[in-house]
C-alpha cells in the first residue's frame, strides 16, 4: 500500500487497555469503555473520546478482522461528526484497538480486497508487535508499581521503626499486615474486634477517606488515624497516647462545671436577695403611697417625696443588678413572636411622657419610615432597651428635649433593619469617656453618680441585650450638646401584615368618687406585708376583700363564694401552688365564670422570663410591686 493513496489514518485504542499499560498518563477511570484516538495521520491530534465514530464502523464490520468500506457521498452521523466519502480500510487487534486507513478515493484499487489479502500477513506480524509492546507497557506499569509499594513500605516501616507510638497496616479484611514496637501493646485489641474494624476498614478505602477515632484500651485513652492506601487495599492506622490530654481535659471540663455551678449559686443568691429585699421594699413603697393618701403639712410631705425618691432609686438599683447578673450568666431567654413594631414604640413613648413633663422638657416620637409593621422578634427586650436609654436621655437633660427617631436602614423580601435615634440636649459625654460608657457600672464620672445616681449598668445591659439581638448600638455625643444612641436590630418580616383586631378592654374614665364598692376582690399572696398594703388600699376603694395565702386556698375560696368573686390578684411566686398553677387549673374548670374571670398577676420583676407573654398563661394582666394606687384602681375598673 502506497502512502500517496492514504488521506488520512488513525490508531484508536479501547480505555481500559490504555489504563493497564499507562499509554496515555491518565487517572480518568471513566474511559475504560471508550475508544480513544492515540494518533492521527496527518494532523497529529490525539488523545481524544471518539466512541461514537469508531461504533458506527464497527456496524458495517465482516467476520473478517481487515474490512473496508466503500462511501460514496460525504454524510453525518451527528452534528459534529462526519463520515468521508472513499474508501475506508480497518483492521482489528482483537478487542483492544482498530488502526483505519482512508482514501479519498472511491473504491480505491489500492485498498481492495487483493490488496487487503495481500497485506494480511504484514497486518498480521505489526498486531503481534502491538500485543508485545502493550504487555511490556503492562509489566512495566506493575514493576513500577511493585517498586512504589516496596519504597512505600520501606519508608512506612522505616518511619514506623523510629516511631514511639503505635503504627501498624492492615488490609481491608483486617488482617494485620505491619506492627511497630510500640503497637503490641494494643494489637491484641485489634484481633479481639477484627470483624468491626475490617467493616470500618473496607469503608474508610471505598470512601478513600481518612477517619480519626478515639478509643480506651486498657485504661488509656488513644487517638487514631486511619489513612486508607486505595491503590494498594491496605490502610495505615497511627495512634497516639493521649491519657494525659484527657486528664486535662477532665480537669478543664471539671473546673467549668465548677464555675457554672458558683455562677448558678451566685445567681440564685442574687434572685433571692432581691426577692426578699423586695418584698420589704414594696411594703415601704406602698406605705408611703398610703400616707400621702392622709393629711399631710408641708413638712412632712417633703419627707415624704424623698423618702419616695430613695426607695424607687434603690429598687431600680435592685432590678438592674439582677438584669445584669442574668446577661453575664447567658440566663436571659430571647422570644421570637410576631409583633407590631409602632404599637410597641407608642407603649414605650407613653411610658416616658409624665417623666419629661415633670422636668418640663420635650419629648418626641417620629416614625419617618416604617415600611414593615408587623415583624418577628422579642419586644420585651426591644422595650427594655428602649426604656433604658430614654430613662437615661431624660435623666440627663434639664433643658431642650429628647427625641426618638425610628427608620428603616435595609429592607429585602425576608428581613428589615431598623435603626432607633435616641437623641438628647443634655449633659454629654468626654471623647475620654465615650469609649467606656457601655462597659458596666461606669458613668460620666463620679460627679455624675452623685448628682444623677444609678449603677451604671443601664448601658451595659442594653449593649448586651443588643447584642444577643445580633444588632449594634453606637454613640455620639458632646459635652454640653447632647448625646445620641443610635442602635440597629434586625428583624424577620412577618409573612402576615394584616392587622389583628384586639379584645378591647372596657374604657373606663375614672371619677375621683368611683370605687369597688360591692365588688368582692380575691387577693392571694403569702406575704403579710404585701397583703396589709393591698388589703388597706382596697379598703379604701370600699371593696369587700377575700384573702388567700396561696393558690390551693384561691381556689378553695373560689368554690366556697358561689361565683359571688369578680376579679383576682394573684400573686406569682408563692408556697404550696404557685400563681401560674393556680390560674391554670382555674382556666380548665367547665363553668364559662371560671374562664373569663379577670385574673391580674401580681409581680416584684416586670423583666422576668416569668412575665413574657403573661396573657397567653391564663392571666389577664400584670399589675408591677410596688404598685401605683391610682393605675392598679383604673385596671381593677377596666376588668370588672
Amino acid at each position: 500500500m502506497h502512502r500517496k493513496s492514504i488521506s488520512n489514518a488513525s490508531l484508536w485504542m479501547k480505555g481500559n487497555t490504555i489504563l493497564e499499560t499507562n499509554l496515555i498518563e491518565t487517572e480518568d477511570t471513566s474511559i475504560a469503555n471508550e475508544w480513544i484516538n492515540i494518533l492521527s495521520f496527518p494532523t497529529k491530534e490525539g488523545h481524544r473520546t471518539e466512541t461514537t465514530l469508531v461504533n458506527h464502523y464497527l456496524s458495517h464490520q465482516t467476520a473478517e478482522d481487515i474490512f473496508t468500506i466503500d462511501i460514496a457521498e460525504d454524510y453525518k452521523i451527528e452534528e459534529h461528526i462526519k463520515i468521508s466519502s472513499g474508501t475506508h480500510l480497518f483492521h482489528c487487534l482483537d478487542n483492544f484497538g482498530i488502526i483505519h486507513y482512508h482514501s479519498s478515493t472511491f473504491e480505491d484499487d489500492k485498498l481492495n480486497a487483493l490488496s487487503i489479502k495481500k497485506l494480511n500477513v504484514v497486518f498480521k506480524h505489526f498486531k503481534n508487535s502491538i500485543i508485545a509492546s502493550l504487555n511490556q507497557l503492562k509489566l512495566e506499569k506493575e514493576i513500577a508499581i511493585s517498586k512504589e509499594k516496596t519504597r512505600e513500605i520501606d519508608m512506612i516501616s522505616k518511619f514506623a521503626l523510629q516511631n514511639p507510638y503505635p503504627v501498624m497496616r492492615f488490609d481491608g479484611d483486617g488482617e494485620l499486615i505491619f506492627g511497630n514496637d510500640a503497637s503490641q501493646f494494643i494489637l491484641p485489641h485489634f484481633e479481639e474486634l477484627k470483624w468491626a474494624y475490617a467493616t470500618m476498614f473496607k469503608k474508610t478505602l471505598a470512601l478513600n477517606e481518612m477517619k480519626v477515632y478515639e478509643q480506651v484500651i486498657h485504661n488509656k485513652h488513644y487517638a487514631f488515624t486511619v489513612r486508607p492506601i486505595q491503590q494498594y487495599n491496605y490502610v495505615n492506622v497511627y495512634g497516639m497516647d493521649i491519657s494525659s490530654r484527657k486528664i486535662v481535659e477532665q480537669k478543664l471540663k471539671d473546673e467549668k462545671e465548677k464555675a457554672e455551678r458558683l455562677a448558678n449559686i451566685k445567681m440564685e443568691f442574687l434572685s433571692t436577695m432581691s426577692h426578699e429585699i423586695r418584698t420589704p421594699m414594696n411594703s415601704i413603697i406602698g406605705s408611703i403611697n398610703l400616707l400621702f393618701d392622709s393629711h399631710l403639712n408641708d413638712y412632712q410631705h417633703k419627707k415624704l417625696n424623698m423618702m419616695q425618691f430613695a426607695a424607687d432609686n434603690l429598687l431600680r438599683l435592685i432590678n438592674e443588678i439582677l438584669d445584669f447578673n442574668k446577661l453575664e450568666a447567658n440566663k436571659v431567654n430571647l422570644e421570637k413572636i410576631r409583633f407590631s413594631l409602632t404599637e410597641t414604640l407608642e407603649n414605650v413613648f407613653a411610658m416616658h411622657i409624665d417623666n419629661a413633663e415633670k422636668k418640663n422638657i420635650t419629648f418626641e416620637l417620629e416614625l419617618e419610615k416604617i415600611p414593615v409593621e408587623y415583624v418577628v422578634g422579642d419586644p420585651t427586650r426591644l422595650s427594655q432597651i428602649l426604656l433604658n436609654l430614654i430613662s437615661n436621655a431624660i435623666k440627663f437633660t434639664d433643658k431642650g428635649g429628647v427625641k426618638v427617631n425610628v427608620q428603616s436602614t435595609f429592607k429585602n423580601d425576608y428581613s428589615i433593619v431598623y435603626e432607633f435615634k435616641v437623641i438628647d440636649t443634655g449633659i454629654g459625654i468626654s471623647k475620654e469617656k465615650i469609649n467606656n460608657i457601655f462597659q458596666a457600672f461606669t458613668q460620666e464620672d463620679t460627679s455624675t453618680t452623685r448628682r444623677f445616681g444609678g449603677t451604671g449598668l443601664g448601658l451595659s445591659i442594653s449593649k448586651k441585650l443588643v447584642n444577643l439581638l445580633e444588632g449594634s448600638l453606637d454613640v455620639e455625643s458632646e459635652i454640653g450638646k447632647g448625646t445620641s444612641f443610635i442602635a440597629k436590630i434586625p428583624y424577620q418580616i412577618s409573612p402576615n401584615q394584616e392587622k389583628e383586631e384586639k379584645k378591647k378592654r372596657r374604657q373606663v374614665n375614672i371619677d375621683p368618687q368611683q370605687d369597688l364598692r360591692n365588688v368582692d376582690v380575691l387577693l392571694v399572696d403569702d406575704n403579710e406585708f404585701n397583703v396589709l398594703i393591698a388589703t388597706e388600699f382596697l379598703s379604701r376603694w370600699h371593696a369587700n376583700i377575700i384573702t388567700a395565702r396561696n393558690g390551693q386556698e384561691a381556689i378553695d375560696q373560689l368554690k366556697s363564694n358561689n361565683e359571688s368573686i369578680k376579679i383576682i390578684l394573684m400573686d406569682l411566686q408563692m408556697p404550696v401552688m404557685d400563681g401560674f398553677e393556680a390560674t391554670e387549673m382555674i382556666r380548665s374548670f367547665e363553668k364559662d365564670y371560671y374562664k373569663n374571670l379577670p385574673i391580674i398577676a401580681l409581680t416584684a420583676d416586670v423583666t422576668s422570663d416569668d412575665i413574657h407573654g403573661i396573657e397567653n398563661k391564663g392571666f389577664n394582666d400584670f399589675a408591677s410591686k410596688p404598685f401605683d394606687p391610682e393605675k392598679l384602681l383604673k385596671k381593677l375598673l377596666q376588668y370588672i
